[in-house]
């Protein structure tokens, strides 16, 4: 009873509005102009304020000396009005409009001290519009350093709240038990870096300006990248190249914005959430460059945007390349008819220089090729080098039609046209094993995204092995690709016909899913960003980074595109070249002979004259 009434005393000595604590008292003046010059710029429709202490629901003394924050807002500005404390509750839908108030009482800015920090991004997560305003009340004569103030605006930025403001009141003793109230005021802006403003000096005249995520003056960008080639990767110069990595280093361009690349030579696609996938959800980067879908492990932990086109992972097999009969004529043509031309020429010639008699060379040859000698009275007739001669060349055909006798006979024994595969059976039949990692074991066999019965023929290696097999487009194993890996595929054997691998779609692929970048569910940048996208595949430029990307990574080596196999190739200017050199010298061989003719004939008609 006594305590009661010394603290009604006090009360008549302290000015009005005052919010009442339990260890100290807070002067409201500061905040009750602050709040009616906002709300007549801003218009709120609503508030919300967040509070540890319960007490500050209701008076501590009844009077009207000391009122609460709620009950100065609900009488002051008269609107709607929701209480939080430190029970983690979530608003529902619609409660928060965009244009609310929110007031946060703190007792220190140390984020890991503070609990009510957390309350505050757990309520107001994806609310980065909201205009904030903490109130910091130690409770006890405390001056917060410039450190704390920064390390708080930075939690601020990491959570992307953007508008934010922080007050406190600096107390200066006076001497006979007087004191002088200051209240101080701090804001921050996050363009082109965080950089915190003292705003006091404005005092209440302080107002929010529109923060343009359009123009970031220079923000710099983390975009940590490992060398996915169906993605993202990094060109020998240091750009940043692919699908997404074209498209987040455009929109980071649009909005004046600062790429800085960092590498992740640690990372590959098989260990991706230990890094990257997780960063923009943890505020330490606000957007990545490498996809995800629900089916990696722990996902659930990662943040991202939607890209529209879904995928799907399937299983990607080697092509049984069928035997066809006709080949047999190009081997015959290219063993056989090759000797022949060869042959040819030089037996005309060869009777030519020595009897006048051409087409005994033509019958020769062409005898040779049948494999029938020349009668044994015009075999005496030639001399023992053309002997030595006809033999070899006899032996030789000899030995050619036997190959080929060979190859005729495994081209009619062998089936032409090979089952393919096409079912679980087919593959079960066949001898292949399909090289897995274990992160894919669990993600598509173990959840039997894939069927069961395959089990037994997977071949579980590390990450590096299966990408160099695949990679390399190894047709002794089948493998698990996704759409990005398909599509590395396809442009690696677009030059043969038939492929090397197939992709399965019956039988042997996952559900469609949904790709997402990673990005902040809160990120200010996640509308852009989106709109961005659209524009890039409405307009055909997205397209247009699809198809460069794979040939970048070919021309800097990352990709092996596997040449055409085709016997007979289209010759260019570059093959006529030895033959145009070799003519040229030939015709500068004669010119000079010619002259050397010339002034020996001339010397030896001097001399006669002499």
């Amino acid at each position: 009873m006594l305590a009661k009434r010394w603290l009604a005393l006090v009360a008549l000595c302290l000015p009005a509005s005052v919010l009442a604590d339990s260890n100290a008292f807070y002067n409201l003046s500061f905040v009750q102009d602050l709040t009616h010059n906002l709300h007549l710029r801003h218009r709120f429709n609503g508030l919300i304020t967040f509070s540890d202490n319960r007490k500050l629901v209701k008076p501590l003394v009844e009077s009207h000396y000391f009122v609460s924050l709620e009950r100065f807002l609900a009488v002051t500005l008269r609107l709607p009005l929701i209480i939080y404390g430190l029970q983690k509750s979530i608003p529902e839908p619609g409660i928060i409009a965009r244009k609310t108030f929110v007031f946060c009482t703190v007792r220190n800015l140390r984020v890991e001290q503070e609990p009510m920090f957390k309350v505050v991004h757990k309520m107001l997560d994806g609310r980065h519009d909201l205009r904030i305003l903490f109130i910091l009340n130690p409770g006890k004569q405390h001056k917060p350093s410039m450190e704390e103030i920064d390390a708080f605006f930075r939690w601020c930025w990491r959570h992307h709240f953007i508008n934010v403001g922080l007050t406190y009141q600096r107390i200066e003793q006076n001497g006979n038990d007087n004191f002088t109230t200051y209240d101080q005021l701090f804001s921050y802006t996050p363009f082109p870096k965080v950089s915190i403003q003292n705003v006091t000096h404005i005092g209440v005249a302080f107002k929010w300006e529109e923060v343009d995520v359009n123009d970031v003056q220079g923000y710099e960008f983390r975009v940590p990248v490992f060398q996915d080639y169906a993605y993202a990767f990094l060109l020998p110069n240091g750009e940043l190249y692919g699908i997404i990595g074209k498209l987040v280093a455009g929109f980071i361009e649009n909005c004046n914005g600062t790429l800085r690349v960092e590498r992740t030579p640690d990372v590959n696609r098989f260990n991706y959430h230990n890094r990257t996938l997780t960063w923009p959800a943890r505020g330490i980067i606000d957007i990545g460059v490498h996809p995800f879908t629900q089916l990696i492990q722990k996902s659930g932990e990662a943040e991202g945007i939607i890209i529209m086109s879904p995928t799907k992972t399937c299983l990607m097999v080697p092509v049984l390349i069928p035997r066809p009969l006709d080949r047999f004529v190009g081997f015959v043509a290219r063993n056989n008819g090759v000797l022949l031309v060869v042959i040819l020429p030089f037996l005309m010639l060869g009777w030519q220089l020595l009897a006048r008699n051409c087409s005994k060379g033509f019958f020769l040859a062409f005898a040779l090729f049948n494999m029938q000698p020349v009668n044994e009275n015009l075999f005496r007739r030639f001399t023992n080098a053309y002997k030595m001669v006809h033999v070899a060349i006899l032996l030789s055909f000899f030995i050619l039609w036997n190959d080929r006798t060979g190859a005729l006979t495994r081209a009619i024994s062998l089936n032409s046209m090979p089952q393919q595969i096409h079912t679980v059976a087919d593959f079960l039949r066949s001898p292949l094993r399909i090289m897995v990692t274990k992160a894919e074991v669990e993600m598509y066999f173990k959840n039997e995204l894939l069927p069961k019965a395959l089990q037994p023929r997977l071949l579980v290696v590390n990450s590096s092995t299966l990408i160099k097999h695949r990679d390399n487009l190894n047709t002794s194993f089948a493998y698990c690709a996704s759409d990005g890996a398909w599509n590395i595929a396809s442009f690696q054997q677009s030059r043969l016909n038939p492929p090397l691998f197939q992709r399965l779609s019956r039988n042997f692929c996952t559900s469609p899913t949904i790709r997402h970048i990673p990005m902040g569910r809160n990120s200010p940048f996640r509308d852009n960003f989106f709109r961005f996208y659209m524009h890039s595949r409405l307009t055909g430029v997205y397209n247009k980074w699809k198809s460069l990307s794979f040939r970048k990574a070919a021309h800097a080596g990352f990709i092996q595109v596997i040449p055409e196999d085709s016997s007979f190739v289209s010759m260019n200017l570059q093959d006529y070249m030895v033959f145009i050199k070799g003519y040229w010298i030939c015709i500068g061989i004669c010119v000079l002979c010619l002259v050397c003719e010339i002034i020996w004939k001339n010397r030896v008609h001097l001399r006669l004259h002499w």
